[in-house]
């Protein structure tokens, strides 16, 4: 049944109303992950974090299935790291899966890992989520793996594989078809399990579909498989190249054989990175060469006198605890060394490996920065912020003072934010919200371009990207953010307002 006026209306109202504090929660977060902190807190930090990002996605789902009924879809293009999609699709359910006791693991292609993509990131997040939370739903033991592989490179895009493989129930013949119909639960399969939305399926198939792709579905006893292959635009953008900082450069890692470890070991190999693993811990282990150990729990417990020597005698980067969410007993286990929690994903183990100096950026002619044209003294330029919410003004604030900017002044309203650029002709850039008291964000634009000012204005607002076309009609603004704003996005869009290039950790 198609969506009345009234209820579409409702559907906007909720999803601006509920983004609005989201990008508080999810900015006060970013700033929080930014302190130092100790790894349980931040790992409760790092929980909430997911936490945020799932009930965003819930919203942005929520209201998918109407724009797709009202062919509303737009999809943006933007560039983007297909790991960081990927493995944020696999985060927001680890917990889950292993309370289940469920292993969720992602095999990510080590070929695709240098590259970035141009488009929707929001939504192959969505079609990927649908896929994993699917899995880890209707899988009551075994595992649930998503695996994203190089299929054929083309001129201007990369074809990638894309599959969900599970160990569940299975899906019956006559459903097959019609999970991906809106709305459509399995009966039969929804016993004791939560009820979702039925949902995730129908959106997964209508986006690939708009992508020029589709989503096959094969299931038996022993599981369920969902397949698709899609050809991804390519960024001229390049994301660092990661290589051993020296050919000697060991790891040793100790823990029980999985498909996670093995990937582990042969990414680390890939980039030339020496590597070991061992199922238990030799008395003699202290005097092995090795810049980096990692160590299952289960394995530390087992020697624990020994393991605590190692804690004793090495640094804290090199030594680093293979351990879950829900294991009580690591936290007492590992003090004094770093932990790091299932699922073992790629960027994760990059940054453990960086730390300890086993691996490092290429520096080279394609990937190294040119100081002379694009690191930016930010410092030389002013920046106003517009809006009516405290919690969103110390959010964009607090994210411009991290980029580098440090003459930053503050508006509630269009009103002020139109006195404050009299007062203030220098200011090179203004951060507008849309929907505020007195005078609106396009409003306020609009005056302040009528009195001469030059200053690059991104608008800021809780209206999604496909709400933007049919509810903004202006063009006095040079780009448009929409809610919640991660600094990454932040740092793109002033850049490209500036006509600068900004470094997130610049």
């Amino acid at each position: 049944m198609p969506f009345s006026r009234v209820a579409r209306a409702n559907l906007n109202v909720i999803s601006h109303e509920v983004r609005t504090p989201l990008n508080g929660i999810m900015g006060l977060v970013s700033m929080l992950q930014d302190q130092e902190l100790p790894e349980q807190t931040r790992s409760i930090i790092n929980r909430l974090a997911i936490s945020a990002e799932t009930l965003t996605q819930v919203l942005n789902s929520g209201i998918e299935v109407e724009r797709i009924g009202q062919h509303r879809v737009i999809l943006a293009e933007r560039d983007y790291s297909l790991l960081e999609v990927a493995e944020n699709s696999v985060r927001r359910y680890a917990a889950e899966a292993e309370a289940r006791g469920v292993e969720l693991s992602l095999q990510f292609d080590p070929r695709l890992i240098a590259k970035t993509f141009v488009g929707d990131a929001e939504r192959i997040g969505q079609i990927l989520s649908a896929l994993v939370s699917n899995a880890v739903k209707f899988t009551d033991t075994g595992s649930a793996t998503l695996i994203i592989a190089l299929r054929k490179e083309k001129i201007t895009a990369t074809q990638i594989t894309v599959k969900m493989i599970d160990t569940g129930i299975g899906i019956r013949e006559e459903d097959l078809e019609a999970i991906f119909g809106a709305y459509y639960q399995v009966e039969s399969a929804q016993r004791g399990r939560p009820s979702g939305t039925g949902c995730g399926l129908y959106i997964a198939a209508n986006l690939l579909q708009l992508m020029n792709s589709k989503l096959s579905a094969r299931s038996s006893e022993l599981g369920t498989e969902f397949e698709f292959l899609v050809d991804l635009p390519v960024s001229e953008a390049q994301p660092p190249i990661w290589v051993a900082t020296a050919p000697q450069r060991r790891v040793r890692i100790f823990a029980p054989a999985s498909a996670q470890i093995e990937l582990m070991c042969d990414l680390l190999r890939s980039l030339d990175v020496n590597v070991d693993r061992f199922s238990h811990v030799e008395s003699d282990e202290t005097q092995m060469q090795a810049d980096l150990r990692l160590i299952d729990y289960r394995i530390a417990a087992s020697n624990l006198p020994l393991f605590r020597e190692l804690v004793s005698c090495l640094p804290r980067n090199a030594l680093c605890v293979l351990t879950t969410e829900f294991e009580p007993a690591t936290a007492l286990l590992a003090k004094g060394a770093k932990q790091w929690s299932t699922p073992y994903l790629t960027s994760e183990l990059l940054k453990h490996a960086a730390a300890a100096g086993v691996i490092k950026k290429r520096a080279d002619h394609e990937n190294s920065v040119n100081p002379s044209e694009d690191v930016v003294d930010l410092t030389r330029y002013t920046v106003l912020c517009v809006d009516d919410s405290p919690t969103n003004l110390i959010v964009l604030m607090g994210a411009l003072t991290k980029l580098g900017f440090n003459r930053v002044l503050r508006a509630t309203d269009g009103q002020e934010a139109v006195e404050v650029m009299r007062d203030h002709p220098e200011v090179d850039l203004i951060l507008m919200d849309f929907h505020m008291p007195r005078l609106d964000g396009a409003q306020a634009a609009q005056q302040i371009r009528s009195g001469g000012s030059t200053a690059a204005i991104i608008g800021v607002t809780a209206l999604s990207e496909a709400d933007l076309e049919s509810q903004i009609n202006d063009d006095s603004f040079d780009l448009v953010l929409t809610k919640p704003v991660t600094r990454a996005g932040l740092a793109q869009a002033i850049g490209r307002s500036l006509g600068i290039k900004i470094m997130e950790d610049q």
